[in-house]
């Protein structure tokens, strides 16, 4: 299978964020790393029901990538070699990546700061 493009959800001022989680407990880094697979998760469905609303024959190479949790990242994208064609005119992936970082930036503030109350 040919790479397209896979993007990452990475959010700024990560540094700040690896420095809490090294000294959380693992129930909250496993929290968090479920956190950003829940969204990257979103990120596809809501990618490919744009694709396949667009008639784009690669909706179904749109798919959750690695999962990297000494770094808590993870990868996703559509995995078709041309899928930056349609991805330049009528933006089917880019959208929901910012919407899902956003969400989760506010997600992850939330959960961090409900840990350490």
């Amino acid at each position: 299978m040919s790479m397209g493009a896979p993007y990452t959800i990475k959010l700024s001022g990560v540094d700040d964020l690896v420095k809490i989680l090294e000294n959380a407990n693992a129930q909250l880094k496993q929290r968090v790393l479920q956190a950003h697979i829940d969204a990257m998760q979103r990120v596809v469905e809501a990618s490919r029901s744009v694709a396949e609303s667009r008639g784009y024959a690669l909706s179904d190479t749109i798919m959750l990538g690695t999962v990297d949790s000494e770094n808590v990242a993870v990868s996703g994208g559509c995995f078709a070699p041309y899928a930056w064609f349609p991805e330049l005119k009528y933006p089917y992936w880019r959208p929901f990546v910012w919407l899902e970082s956003t969400r989760l930036r506010d997600e992850l503030n939330m959960m961090i700061t409900e840990f350490y109350k």
